[in-house]
């Protein structure tokens, strides 16, 4: 099913924003001294100040040699430290080491300087590079120690983080590694590399579907004057996801009611209007048999009924929709109990 009822609230589930560069590529050691920020095979960005920073023991000393220059400093007394070195030009490959007064050691190696790259969007960013023209030879002949790719996984969240979950990780260009990656964002890279031969870091961040909203920081939607209620419903879901989701259905209610005042609300059970209503088996609207409906790009509603004995009636029930694309709403003898958003992926409400 398809929905025109796609809101803030929904698509700020898609994607947090993509703001930086993390991978926790270390937490094989075991007290990583710098931030997962930092990992084997990243590329760091030229003629920019580089800052590494983690944490260590409250006052200890730190020491951190980089590409043959070394700082000290000392942690705060939360054993939080922050170094910041001079910009440098393209160069590579380099290693950090960090070190501390009380012998604790960690070092990150096959570090290169270069340009850094991100490559973010919809459906057309995300195509992989296995769906692209002729994807055997390309990536077969996918080989460069001076090309990095770095995949952001799919995940969300309603405030900022601080690193990304799913541990991903820079690689070096390989047919294994970009398979999957984004073809605009590696043909570009490649492409450019060749008129400019210095070392390029890619990042792929990007999400079929999602809306420039979600990329955006709540306090620059703010500005807009224009997401405030969806802002607000959004706190509400990092408190209490319940109230969240039915301060989301009144929205969604109101909406409806101020488009489409002539109508009857059609989550109103007392409604006996059904003129224009869907068969009642929830299944694909184009294998109806009304050619109306063989081409329609928007949104349907479906109703149907169930009886419960009492004992079921007050007992807790998940109701399963199965496989819907890509919005939803869904309402119980009136009430509001969920939405999602997804191609396909199945539907499931407490």
């Amino acid at each position: 099913m398809r929905s025109l009822a796609a809101t803030i609230l929904a698509m700020a589930f898609w994607a947090m924003a993509a703001s930086g560069i993390f991978s926790p590529a270390l937490a094989r050691q075991a007290a990583p001294l710098l931030h997962p920020i930092y990992s084997d095979h990243m590329v760091l960005q030229r003629d920019q100040r580089v800052t590494l920073s983690r944490a260590a023991g409250p006052g200890e000393t730190v020491t951190v040699t980089f590409a043959g220059f070394e700082q000290s400093t000392e942690a705060n007394q939360a054993g939080d430290w922050h170094i910041v070195f001079a910009p440098m030009s393209a160069s590579g490959p380099h290693s950090i080491q960090v070190e501390t007064q009380s012998g604790a050691a960690q070092t990150i190696s096959d570090i290169l300087i270069g340009d850094v790259w991100l490559c973010s969007g919809q459906s057309n960013m995300e195509f992989p590079v296995s769906r692209a023209l002729n994807p055997g030879t390309e990536i077969g002949n996918a080989n460069s120690e001076t090309i990095r790719l770095l995949s952001i996984p799919h995940d969300s969240a309603t405030s900022a983080r601080h690193a990304l979950p799913g541990a991903p990780v820079w690689a070096v260009l390989s047919p294994a590694a970009v398979s999957e990656f984004s073809a605009a964002c590696y043909f570009f890279g490649r492409e450019l590399q060749r008129s400019h031969p210095i070392a390029l870091g890619l990042i792929d961040a990007s999400w079929g579907g999602s809306q420039i909203e979600a990329w955006i920081s709540a306090a620059g939607l703010r500005q807009t004057g224009r997401f405030d209620a969806a802002l607000d419903t959004l706190g509400l879901y990092e408190t209490g996801r319940p109230a969240a989701i039915a301060a989301y259905g009144r929205s969604w209610e109101a909406w409806w009611q101020e488009n489409n005042p002539q109508d009857p609300a059609p989550w109103d059970t007392a409604s006996s209007d059904t003129t224009g209503w869907a068969p009642t088996q929830l299944v694909d609207w184009t294998t109806w048999a009304d050619p109306l409906m063989r081409s329609h790009l928007g949104m349907v509603w479906y109703r149907t009924g169930f009886s419960l004995s009492a004992e079921q009636a007050a007992s807790p029930a998940t109701l399963d929709l199965g496989g819907i694309d890509e919005v939803d709403a869904v309402w119980v003898n009136g009430q509001f109990i969920g939405t999602g958003f997804g191609w396909g992926t199945p539907r499931s409400y407490s």
